[in-house]
């Protein structure tokens, strides 16, 4: 397999740093790092309390403020969005180093699905309009909209975790998402926007995997660091299948290397290369990119 290596891990818990609880949106903890001129760590202070009975409110509105996201700003401060159940809309807000909410009002932002920052102290939000448009708009620290433009008017979610997307370190974005342009047909596709708003990959992105019948989900995605990205998912094509030693297959974790054109990576079918062809389930596969264009770690659970 093309420069693919395979990592076993046991599965393990990520830390939190956001709680809901009493109908309230909760930050827990922030520890901003201070970087001396060559690099180096010089401080590292609690802004926030670290006792969990004194938490910053970031929402107390009526009603359950739930599916939070978090990241970085670059100043020490941070984004957060998360969906209303009473108002049924997500909202963002943009919290400062020492825990002040820098925005008068929380910025609408309809159903977020996943935010990213843009480098460059701004942040990307991937967004769903009337359950079939996949939206991505980006903005300032100041909350201004810089750009909002559709992905797809198909995007469909029969399992979780199907859309997705990355800072591509160069002030732009990735993304990836399924789609189901008819009745039978389960597609994985990718975008590349860049600084500019500009769609690389064509109007309606590239595909990842065409339909193949196989159900898929669960996916993720890792710049490559030359432009492209390196997409993994779960998929189902075999199941049911005779896998080596006789042995009945269920879900498989396959990749895909789409280049910095749009175009598949040498040596990688236009399905993606199955990277767990092993008896029973993997599931879960996560993705980092190796530095330079030399490749990616997956890792998942069997």
């Amino acid at each position: 397999m093309k420069n693919l290596d395979m990592i076993f891990l046991h599965p393990f818990q990520s830390g939190i740093n956001l709680l809901r609880g009493k109908s309230q949106l909760v930050v827990v903890f922030t520890i901003a790092f201070f970087m001396t001129a060559v690099g180096n760590i010089a401080l590292a202070q609690f802004f926030w309390s670290n006792d969990p009975n004194i938490n910053k409110v970031i929402c107390q509105d009526p009603g359950d403020q739930g599916n939070p996201k978090i990241v970085s700003d670059e100043f020490g401060g941070a984004f957060i969005c998360w969906s209303d159940a009473v108002l049924q809309e997500g909202y963002l807000q943009h919290v400062s180093a020492v825990g002040s909410l820098l925005w008068p009002h929380n910025l609408p932002t309809v159903y977020t699905v996943d935010v990213v920052g843009d480098g460059q102290h701004g942040v990307y939000l991937l967004y769903v309009v009337n359950t079939n448009e996949l939206r991505v708009r980006r903005a300032d620290g100041n909350g201004t909209t810089r750009s909002d433009m559709l992905l797809t008017s198909h995007f469909n979610e029969p399992y979780f975790n199907t859309r997705t997307m990355i800072n591509d370190g160069t002030g732009g974005v990735i993304v990836i998402w399924q789609e189901r342009p008819s009745a039978s047909n389960y597609d994985i596709y990718a975008q590349h926007i860049d600084d500019t708003g500009t769609k690389l990959w064509g109007e309606s992105g590239v595909v990842v995997c065409p339909h193949d019948g196989s159900d898929k989900g669960y996916m993720d995605v890792a710049s490559d660091g030359v432009g492209g990205a390196i997409i993994t998912w779960m998929d189902k094509r075999n199941y049911n299948s005779i896998c080596p030693g006789e042995t009945p297959c269920f879900w498989d974790i396959f990749a895909q290397w789409i280049n910095v054109d749009g175009n598949i990576h040498q040596g990688f079918s236009a399905n993606g290369v199955n990277v767990t062809p092993w008896v029973g389930d993997q599931l879960a596969p996560k993705v980092v990119g190796k530095p330079g264009g030399s490749g990616a770690y997956i890792f998942w659970t069997d």
